[in-house]
């Protein structure tokens, strides 16, 4: 069980135990399991800091978390919403956050696969409090669509939390024996970081070590 009064680290040897007991190859695909410390490190301080930032805010009634991986980020997103929406496209990412929810005693988060280019056209206007989008920007050839679609769900008093890797000349170095980063649709951020802020404003901005682009953004519109 992972409990909440758990670290990040103590909460990923209980859940990597679990993934590998259910065969879940696809959780254990993260860099968070990675046998590389660096590698965990950097993964982990990213985590840290969404997660910091999300609990930092004051309790609220949904929160988003658009691609959840393996859910790593459901714990604190849990804490501080009523609900949370956890969807992806990828049916193996949702049985992997479900089982990493379970293990977490999260009992308010509901799960949807969605099919891509869809994501978010089931929710309303101005009723989501808090989207996260972890590494998942980079992944979409229609990012420019989801970032209005986050803008069009935002609440004008909501945050969205963002992180997406530079894929500069150390990233790539960085990453160069994890295959499952080949399938990005962006060969740098510059161009998100531009799709992000023609919608929002930033509140926070941060780097780790310059392979990732971490972000606190709040709706423009008024």
């Amino acid at each position: 069980m992972v409990a909440r009064s758990m670290g990040l680290r103590d909460a990923l040897e209980v859940a990597e135990v679990a993934f590998r007991s259910a065969n879940d190859h696809v959780a254990l695909r993260s860099p968070l399991f990675s046998t590389n410390p660096l590698r965990r490190w950097v993964v982990s301080s990213r985590i840290r800091f969404l997660g910091s930032e999300i609990q930092s805010r004051a309790n609220t009634a949904l929160g988003l978390d658009f691609g959840p991986g393996f859910g790593v980020l459901l714990p604190y997103l849990s804490e501080r919403h009523t609900k949370v929406l956890s969807v992806d496209v990828d049916p193996d990412c949702i049985r992997s956050a479900r089982l990493y929810a379970s293990l977490a005693g999260l009992s308010n988060v509901e799960f949807q696969q969605v099919s891509g280019g869809s994501e978010l056209t089931h929710v309303e206007d101005g009723s989501v409090d808090t989207i996260v989008a972890a590494d998942v920007l980079e992944h979409l050839p229609h990012s420019v669509k989801v970032i209005l679609e986050f803008r069009r769900v935002l609440s004008p008093s909501g945050f969205l939390f963002v992180s997406i890797p530079t894929e500069n000349w150390m990233y790539r170095m960085f990453e160069n024996d994890d295959a499952g980063h080949l399938y990005h649709d962006r060969t740098g951020y510059t161009d998100l970081r531009e799709q992000l802020l023609a919608q929002f404003q930033i509140v926070k901005e941060r780097s780790v070590l310059g392979l990732f682009g971490l972000f606190v953004l709040r709706n423009r519109r008024t």
